[in-house]
């Protein structure tokens, strides 16, 4: 064999090599685990939560505390705790303070994370809760929501943090309650929800399937195509511009760009719990339900209702498969996203109505990391510009496929053999075929990346035939 064509060779089996290690060397890593870290300062549950900076603050609440929780060193500080205590609250962030508005006051609260104070801020026109605080262009909204003596409004109304001052907007025009609410491309989808509790404060009338969308630009709204059944009180997630509606017995998918609505895959198990996607960063984009409290079955306690399920949702393959189980069983938690692990923090057994829903709030911090940790995901794009993320997150270091590097190494090898000057003329026409037998592998790897191993072998193994035939 000549010199030349050895080279060619070398270069591909330490490319191939290179490919293994770097195959492998993905799986290393932990995933699907849970692990336990610092606790809470002060066990807490049903308070709000929110990520800025990569650190995580937890404010109000049954123990009205704040506290502010940093995944890099697994350490808690305790700050300054805001004036009112309150659930149901709604929680946004606008140029790194943080505002917490509403809850059966109209009470508008922000906290300065550089100083570590709280102000009293302008008063929401329209006192409710159970509310979502959404941001968009530095503004927040609040839409809709229930009052003390629980019956609904429709209000919407914006808070201008610059000035300190509310705007009445347009109304929702469906009035409901226990909706889904996301911003996608700066606007507000409203869709779902129920009427209010009667008389006895545990049932209702209707149910609604009304997918209404607002747009703040315009302050108007817009009708879409409703679900495809009426719900209310489900679980929802935005990932790549789709909503997702994990309701009781039907999952619905919405695509907004084509205004249509698809079915997906039941969720096994139902609960109540806390909903979380991966970003594709660190992690492949998966949608994750995580905790939460279960339905009651005829012979179930319902103070065992508080589940520890793990439950995960792929978008690609549209099914659902079982994660590890949350060490600590609990409802009203809040599960954040830091850089594609998730921190699910405090929370509480529940206990029946009659008495309260909350019972024995908890200190817990444990720490999941999902399905393929520090794998990104092959369809994420770094975001540019976006309207509502709080996150300054970036990936850290090019990212090099190692099917790029085997292509291009074989590349170079192709060119060695084909050009190589032959010792006679009857070598010539070992060179090209072995040239035409390299070519074929990036071919090869393309139309199934999945046996690109195998692959490779076989087509050095023929190719180093045709060379010791000269």
């Amino acid at each position: 064999m000549s010199k030349l064509a050895s080279i060619a060779f070398i270069l591909i089996i330490m490319t191939t090599a290179y490919m293994i290690s770097a195959q492998t060397g993905s799986a290393i890593s932990e995933e699907d685990s849970w692990a336990s870290k610092a606790s809470m300062p002060t066990a807490n549950a049903a308070f709000g939560a929110v990520v800025v900076d990569g650190q995580i603050y937890a404010i109000g609440g049954v123990n009205g505390a704040t506290a502010v929780y940093d995944p890099a060193s697994d350490t808690w500080t305790t700050k300054a705790s805001p004036p009112s205590q309150r659930t149901a609250f709604g929680i946004g962030v606008v140029q790194n303070k943080i505002y917490c508005i509403g809850s059966l006051s109209g009470v508008n609260e922000v906290f300065d994370i550089a100083t570590d104070t709280w102000d009293a801020k302008t008063a929401m026109p329209t006192p409710r809760r159970i509310i979502d605080a959404h941001v968009v262009n530095d503004k927040i909204f609040i839409i809709g929501g229930e009052t003390n003596d629980l019956s609904l409004v429709n209000e919407n109304e914006a808070y201008d943090p610059t000035t300190d001052t509310w705007t009445t907007k347009t109304p929702l025009p469906t009035l409901r309650l226990a909706l889904c609410t996301h911003v996608v491309d700066g606007k507000i989808y409203v869709i779902g929800g129920r009427d209010a509790y009667i008389a006895d404060g545990t049932t209702y009338n209707s149910v609604f399937d009304t997918n209404e969308v607002y747009d703040p630009a315009t302050d108007t709204w817009d009708t879409k195509t409703p679900l495809p059944a009426p719900d209310e009180g489900y679980l929802s997630a935005v990932l790549d511009d789709k909503i997702y509606v994990f309701g009781k017995n039907a999952t619905y998918i919405y695509d907004i760009q084509n205004d249509r609505w698809t079915s997906g895959a039941v969720i096994p198990t139902y609960q109540f719990g806390e909903t979380v996607t991966t970003s594709g960063v660190l992690a492949l984009k998966k949608i994750y339900v995580i905790g939460g409290y279960t339905k009651p079955s005829s012979n179930s306690d319902i103070l065992t209702r508080a589940t520890n399920l793990t439950q995960i949702y792929d978008p690609i393959t549209d099914m659902w498969s079982l994660g590890s189980a949350m060490p600590t069983p609990r409802t009203t938690l809040s599960v954040l996203n830091v850089n594609d692990a998730f921190y699910a923090i405090g929370g509480s057994d529940i206990i029946p109505h009659t008495i309260g829903i909350l019972s024995s709030p908890k200190d817990t911090n444990e720490q999941y990391l999902p399905i393929g940790y520090e794998t990104p995901d092959p369809s994420y794009i770094s975001p540019t510009n976006s309207l509502n993320s709080n996150s300054n997150q970036q990936p850290t270091s090019l990212q090099i496929e190692p099917l790029y590097v085997l292509a291009g190494v074989l590349a170079v090898a192709i060119i060695i053999v084909a050009t190589a000057q032959p010792h006679s003329p009857n070598t010539q026409p070992n060179r090209t075929s072995l040239a035409l037998t390299l070519m074929r592998v990036p071919f090869t790897l393309v139309l199934d990346q999945g046996t690109w191993l195998f692959m490779v072998k076989e087509q050095c193994i023929s190719g180093m035939k045709h060379t010791f035939q000269t």
